[in-house]
């Protein structure tokens, strides 16, 4: 496999879901025109749910290029008997994987993390941009915000933000992370790993979320390392801000003894609590700590612990 390949396919993917810009545009939705249109024109200002838009970047400039090649090397000096050099692989590019989940969180984080959604006081005379044409907020009939898809009004001076709607978990998740956890190495001795995480899910009433994660640690601590998972997971919320995971997959480790390395593959399931605090309607800290079973060349269990962002 081609050094820069895992490379490339990280940052494909960070092109592919990097969101956009904010803009100084907020949309109310369909049912909150409908709502308002049934109030007195002199209440209506007082209270509008709204939501920040997002616009798209400005493409890069025709002939300018980025060149992403981070390398990820690893001791190749010799191979135990089940090692194979595909195993390695997998490694590499879950490396790459969690590195380009990385950036996407942050850049998500920085947009979708920290976009608005709540409440805002607007002026009695506002003009909402529908589809169907601009009307002025005291002329709206509930005839049509009905026919409408929602309408868009401008910030300035006149638009007051009064307070962010609670966090909303429903619809696609995205969560980065740091991870620590206990490396099982060959011959039966264990490392403190620290390294990364990334997952992508969808959430389903704010209480249970079924995703995809990936995981990779390297010793910092104890006999080198790097261990590597992936797979599916689930996280229920019985409580609003505390709740459970759980999950298995595709376990894959180099363990380097001397000038000796080791490359297996396994399998794995952990489990344990989570907790989040919510910063936005769309951005929580996140808190993990549980363990799991590793089977390679024997079955051992090692705790972990995660701490980073989830974003809505």
């Amino acid at each position: 496999m081609s050094n820069h390949k895992p490379s490339r396919i990280g940052f494909t993917l960070l092109l592919a879901v990097l969101p956009g810009c904010l803009t100084n545009q907020y949309a109310i939705p369909r049912q909150e025109l409908v709502r308002i249109a049934r109030l007195p024109a002199d209440r209506r200002a007082d209270s509008v749910r709204v939501i920040e838009n997002v616009g798209m970047p400005p493409a890069p400039q025709s002939g300018v290029g980025i060149d992403a090649r981070t390398n990820i090397h690893y001791s190749s000096s010799s191979t135990s008997g089940g090692g194979k050099s595909s195993k390695g692989g997998a490694t590499a590019v879950l490396a790459a994987v969690v590195v380009a989940g990385a950036a996407v969180g942050v850049a998500l984080a920085l947009s979708e993390g920290l976009r608005y959604d709540g409440w805002a006081r607007l002026a009695p005379k506002e003009t909402i941009r529908l589809n169907t044409g601009p009307v002025r907020l005291s002329e709206l009939t509930p005839e049509l915000a009905a026919r409408s898809n929602g309408g868009t009004v401008n910030g300035g001076p006149d638009l007051v933000l009064l307070r962010r709607a609670p966090l909303d978990r429903r619809g696609v998740t995205w969560t980065t992370a740091t991870h620590s956890t206990g490396i099982p190495t060959m011959r039966g001795a264990t490392s403190l790993g620290v390294g990364g995480a990334t997952q992508l899910g969808a959430n389903i009433g704010n209480i249970l979320t079924l995703g995809f994660g990936a995981y990779i640690d390297s010793s910092v601590y104890g006999p080198r390392a790097v261990l590597a998972s992936c797979g599916p997971e689930i996280h229920l919320f019985p409580a609003k801000y505390v709740g459970v995971y759980a999950g298995l997959g595709w376990l894959f480790r180099d363990s380097v003894k001397g000038s000796t390395s080791f490359t297996d593959a396994g399998s794995i399931y952990r489990g344990g609590l989570l907790a989040e605090v919510p910063l936005t309607t769309r951005l929580a800290l996140q808190f993990r700590g549980g363990a799991f079973m590793s089977v390679l060349d024997e079955t051992r269990f090692s705790g972990e612990a995660l701490f980073g962002l989830a974003i809505y």
